[in-house]
């Protein structure tokens, strides 16, 4: 969905009679444009008409103008999980500890080394304030805590 914005005014589709009031010869006059995106990435197009006339003249006219925003994701994050054996012993038979319910045997088990990168898509930069990994809850599977990062739920 798109939005655009002018002063007050606020339309998915059409704002319409924006005012600069009177311009005097050598004056310039300024308005602000905000489109705000939150769909797909792709190039937007606005087609602007702006009308004037000649208080002296009563003469008026209109130059029409089409612009194309290119729109860009503002993140890329790609996530990948490598696998490893565990290099812990395997347990004995007799070891009568892993036959409880909450036994996590790390001999035949493995581990899971996950990675995110982030990267900023378009030409202006973001501030990323918090990231998160929430996992399942689960007794049998333990959590390990690196760098500093508490992964725990």
């Amino acid at each position: 969905m798109n939005v655009i914005r002018v002063d007050d005014e606020q339309s998915q589709s059409l704002i319409k009679g924006i005012t600069l009031g009177t311009i005097m010869p050598g004056e310039t006059a300024l308005k602000t444009l905000y489109l705000k995106n939150t769909g797909g990435v792709g190039d937007r197009v606005l087609d602007i008409s702006i009308q004037s006339r000649s208080p002296v003249a009563q003469d008026t006219s209109e130059v029409l103008r089409t612009l194309s925003v290119p729109t860009v994701a503002p993140m890329k994050v790609e996530y990948g999980v490598k696998y490893v054996h565990a290099h812990g012993p395997l347990p004995g038979l007799t070891d009568l500890h892993t036959y409880e319910s909450d036994y996590w045997d790390d001999g035949e088990g493995g581990e899971a080394f996950v990675s995110a990168g982030m990267a900023c898509m378009g030409p202006w930069g973001v501030s990323v304030e918090t990231v998160r990994l929430v996992r399942k809850v689960s007794l049998l599977h333990p959590v390990v805590c690196y760098g500093g990062i508490d992964f725990t739920p």
